[in-house]
């Protein structure tokens, strides 16, 4: 005559009943919105990492304005689709220095005949605990210029 009981008891048990969604894995701050307006493979790339980024637990944002554990530099021309750039990523890790950064590098002035990217890229790449190149050729144009290799990168 227990044994029906017994049985039942788990599923009368008090179950904990979550209250709004489980907490992030972590916060990332990508500083590039994206636009479903054709804007290049640069765009592409950060609808895909978003997208595979909150469907595995991360919050994605594309602002500095709440806490954040990690910053991902797509651009550092700020204007436009880019809403903050080296300057604001610096003074973001002045005040929370546990704060990592990658910066994302698809640009040369070879490729594109201009003559400013490269410096900007050298410069902005200051603010990045790890670089991440779309190619090795980008990365070797790079090192042959600016970029030590060095530090963590890929």
């Amino acid at each position: 005559m227990l044994a029906p009981i017994k049985q039942a008891l788990p599923r009368w048990a008090p179950r904990s009943r979550a209250v709004g969604p489980a907490p992030p894995v972590a916060s990332v701050a990508v500083n590039m919105r994206p636009t479903e307006s054709s804007w290049g493979g640069g765009n592409q790339w950060l609808a895909q990492i978003a997208r595979y980024l909150a469907g595995r637990g991360y919050a994605v944002r594309f602002d500095l304005a709440a806490p954040v554990d990690v910053i991902v530099m797509v651009d550092p021309r700020v204007g436009g689709l880019i809403g903050f750039g080296p300057d604001e990523i610096g003074a973001y890790r002045r005040r929370f220095p546990r704060v990592h950064c990658l910066h994302r590098i698809n640009e040369c002035d070879a490729r594109k005949g201009t003559h400013d990217v490269d410096r900007l890229l050298a410069e902005a790449n200051r603010a990045a605990d790890f670089t991440l190149f779309v190619s090795e050729w980008l990365r070797d144009y790079h090192a042959c210029r600016w970029f030590d290799p060095g530090p963590p990168h890929a």
